[in-house]
C-alpha cells in the first residue's frame, strides 16, 4: 500500500508503489561490495605474484637473476594493482557502513567523487595491463627488429608467474570498468530518477487517486482534517485535464490509536501469526534495517530541532514547550505582565503531549494512565537512531526536485497552513452533537 507522510500535502508528489527502488539500490550496493572485495583480493594477488617473482639462471658460469624491476611495465603493473587493492578496500568499507546504517543512497557530491575515482582507477589498471601484456609478448616471442630475444625460453618459471599476475590484473581492470558503470548509474539516477514522472521504475498516482489515512492519538485531528484550511487545489497535468478546478482534502481519514486497536480486536487479528511485508518507505522515517530514525521523544520535535541550531555558539532565541492548559495559563499570565521572553512557544493541549491524547489506547487493567504514558515515552526515546533532519537526503531531494527551495511560494503552499475561526450557528452545533 502506498501512503504519504503524516501532515504532508499530497500535491503532485509521485507515489512509488512497493519497495522496488530500495531493493534495487540494496542489491546494487551488495553487487558493488562483492566486486570491490574481489578486486581488492585479486589486486593484492597480482601485485604479489609479479612483485615476488624471481628466477636465477646460470649462463656461462655467470648467474643472471630475472626480477620484475627489469621491466618497467611490470613495475607499473605492481603499483597500479596495489593502488586498486587499497582503493577497493576503502570503498568496500564504505559499502559495508552504508549497508549497516541503511543509507544505501548516495548524495551527488559523493557520487561524483566515486565515479571520478572509479574511472581513474579503471584507466590506470587497463593501461598497466596493456603495457605489461605487450612486454610479456616480447618476452615470449621476441622481437627481431628490436633485437629482443625470447627471454621466456631461458626464464620459463619467471614468465609463467608473470602471466598469472597479468591474468589477475586483467580481471581487476575489467572489474573496475564494471564498477565505473555502476557508479555512473548511481549518479545519473540521482539526477533523473525522481524527476521523470514517466519513468518505468515508478508509478505516478494523481492526488485524487490517493486515499490519505493518518493515525493519531487525538480526536481533535479529526476536526482539523475537516477544516477548509486543509483543502488544496489539484494542479492540472495538461490544458485538457478535466479536473482543473478540483479541490480535495489533504487528509481523507483520521483514525485514533484506540480506534485502530478496536479494529484489530474486531477482526481478531493475530499479528504474531502474520507474515511480515516490506514497508513502503516513501516519506517515512524507517531505514533499511526497519529502525526508526529522527529525534528523540514523542512531542516537541520541531521545537527541539530548531532549538539545537547554533549561531556562532551564541544564544539568540529562547524556546518553550507547553503541554496542558494549566501550564498554558501560566504562560498567558507571564505574557500579560510582560515577563515572557520566549521567541518560540510550542503549545499542546494535552498534559505530557500527544501521547496523552484523548484518542490514545486505554491502560491495561492495573495500569495507570501515567504508567502507560511513561512506557510509551520510553519507547519513543529508545530504539531511535538520531539523525539530523537538516541532513536528510529525502527532504533535500524534495526541495531540489519539487518545492524549489525552503521558503519558496511553492513550499509555503504545500508545507504550511493557516487557521481561521470556524463560524457555526447554534443549530448546526446542536445538530452535530
Amino acid at each position: 500500500m502506498s501512503y504519504l507522510g503524516v501532515g504532508v500535502s499530497p500535491g503532485n508528489v509521485p507515489v512509488y508503489h512497493g519497495s522496488d527502488l530500495k531493493v534495487i539500490d540494496r542489491r546494487l550496493r551488495l553487487t558493488e561490495l562483492v566486486l570491490r572485495c574481489s578486486i581488492c583480493g585479486l589486486g593484492v594477488l597480482s601485485a604479489v605474484l609479479v612483485g615476488s617473482d624471481t628466477q636465477i639462471k646460470e649462463i656461462f658460469s655467470i648467474q643472471k637473476k630475472a626480477k620484475f624491476t627489469d621491466m618497467k611495465a611490470l613495475v607499473l603493473l605492481v603499483i597500479a594493482n596495489g593502488l586498486a587493492a587499497a582503493y577497493s578496500l576503502a570503498q568496500g568499507l564504505r559499502c559495508i557502513v552504508s549497508l549497516v546504517r541503511g543509507n544505501v543512497l548516495l548524495n551527488k557530491p559523493l557520487a561524483w567523487a566515486i565515479l571520478s575515482c572509479d574511472q581513474v582507477m579503471a584507466y590506470v589498471t587497463l593501461a598497466a595491463v596493456a603495457a605489461a601484456a605487450q612486454s610479456a609478448l616480447f618476452a615470449k616471442f621476441g622481437e627481431t627488429e628490436l633485437q629482443w630475444m625470447k627471454i621466456c625460453n631461458m626464464y620459463g618459471k619467471f614468465c609463467n608467474q608473470v602471466g598469472e599476475g597479468i591474468a589477475s590484473a586483467l580481471i581487476v581492470s575489467l572489474g573496475m570498468v564494471v564498477l565505473s558503470g555502476i557508479s555512473a548509474f548511481s549518479l545519473f539516477r540521482l539526477y533523473g530518477g525522481n524527476k521523470g514522472k514517466s519513468s518505468a521504475r515508478c508509478s505516478v498516482t494523481r492526488p485524487e487517486e490517493v486515499y490519505h489515512v493518518t493515525v493519531m492519538p487525538c480526536y481533535d485531528k479529526k476536526l482539523e482534517a475537516a477544516r477548509d484550511d486543509f483543502l488544496f487545489q489539484v494542479e492540472a497535468q495538461s490544458e485538457t485535464h478535466e479536473n482543473t478546478d478540483l479541490k480535495i482534502t489533504k487528509v481523507d481519514s483520521v483514525l485514533t490509536s484506540g480506534e485502530v486497536l478496536d479494529l484489530i480486536q474486531l477482526k481478531s487479528v493475530d499479528f504474531k501469526a502474520l507474515e511480515e511485508s516490506p514497508l513502503d518507505k516513501l516519506l517515512t522515517n524507517v531505514n533499511e534495517e526497519e529502525y526508526l530514525y529522527g529525534v528523540y521523544g514523542s512531542s516537541g520535535g520541531y521545537a527541539d530541532t530548531i532549538f539545537r541550531l547554533e549561531v556562532e555558539g551564541e544564544t539568540v532565541l529562547k524556546f518553550a514547550q507547553c503541554c496542558g492548559f494549566r501550564n498554558l495559563q501560566n504562560i498567558v499570565r507571564k505574557f500579560k505582565i510582560g515577563k515572557c521572553d520566549y521567541h518560540f512557544l510550542e503549545v499542546m493541549a494535552c498534559p505530557s503531549g500527544c501521547l496523552n491524547g484523548g484518542g490514545q489506547i486505554k491502560p491495561k487493567p492495573g495500569q495507570s494512565a501515567k504508567d502507560l504514558i511513561q512506557s510509551l515515552e520510553t519507547v519513543c526515546m529508545e530504539n531511535v537512531l538520531v539523525a539530523d533532519p537538516f541532513e536528510n537526503l529525502l527532504i533535500k531531494s524534495l526541495y531540489d526536485e519539487w518545492l524549489e527551495q525552503a521558503g519558496s511560494d511553492k513550499a509555503k503552499g504545500h508545507m504550511c497552513t493557516e487557521y481561521h475561526p470556524v463560524v457555526k450557528s447554534i443549530t448546526a452545533q446542536l445538530q452535530n452533537w
